[in-house]
C-alpha cells in the first residue's frame, strides 16, 4: 500500500506536456537540488558534513565542480536531497500542505469509496499525508509549486 503512495508521487514528478501552459514546468531532479544546496554559501560545509556524514572535503569538491555529482554515491545524493528540502521548505508551509491534501482527499475518498481502483492509491496517500512524510510531502509541494508557477 506504501507503494502506491510512493507510485503517485513519481507520477506528480513525471514531466507533463500541457498544450495550453505558456512556460513547461521545470522539476529540479536530485543532482540538480545537491547542486543548488552545495552552491548556496550561506550553506555551512562544515555542518554539512557533520549532519550527513559526507567529508568536507568531498562537499568541497561538489561545490567546486558541481557536474561531480552526476557520479556521485546514490546514498550521498539522497542525504544530500534531505539536506535539501530541510533548508529550502519550511515545516509550517509543509504542515499547511499536508492539512490541505488531507481535506482535499478525504474529500475524494468519500466519492470514490467503491471504486477499489482509484480509491486504494488515494487511501494510501491520505495515510500518507497522515503520518507526515516530510520529504515526500516537500517533494510533491516543490511539484505542485512548479506546475502552478508554468500556468501563470
Amino acid at each position: 500500500m506504501k507503494k502506491a503512495a510512493h507510485n503517485i508521487i513519481a507520477e506528480l514528478n513525471k514531466p507533463v506536456f500541457m498544450s495550453k501552459m505558456k512556460h513547461r514546468p521545470h522539476i529540479m531532479n536530485d543532482v540538480e537540488r545537491c547542486t543548488q544546496l552545495l552552491t548556496d554559501e550561506s550553506v555551512d560545509l562544515g555542518t554539512l558534513s557533520k549532519e550527513t556524514g559526507i567529508a568536507e572535503d568531498t562537499l568541497l569538491s561538489y561545490r567546486d565542480q558541481p557536474d561531480l555529482l552526476k557520479n556521485a554515491y546514490h546514498i550521498e545524493l539522497k542525504k544530500l536531497v534531505a539536506k535539501y528540502f530541510e533548508v529550502f521548505f519550511n515545516r509550517n508551509e509543509i504542515e499547511r500542505f499536508r492539512f490541505m491534501l488531507i481535506d482535499i482527499v478525504g474529500a475524494y475518498l468519500k466519492e470514490n469509496k467503491d471504486n477499489p481502483a482509484v480509491y486504494d492509491p488515494a487511501y494510501e496517500l491520505y495515510m500518507m499525508c497522515q503520518v507526515g512524510d516530510w520529504h515526500g510531502l516537500a517533494k510533491m509541494e516543490e511539484t505542485w509549486r512548479a506546475m502552478y508557477a508554468a500556468h501563470e
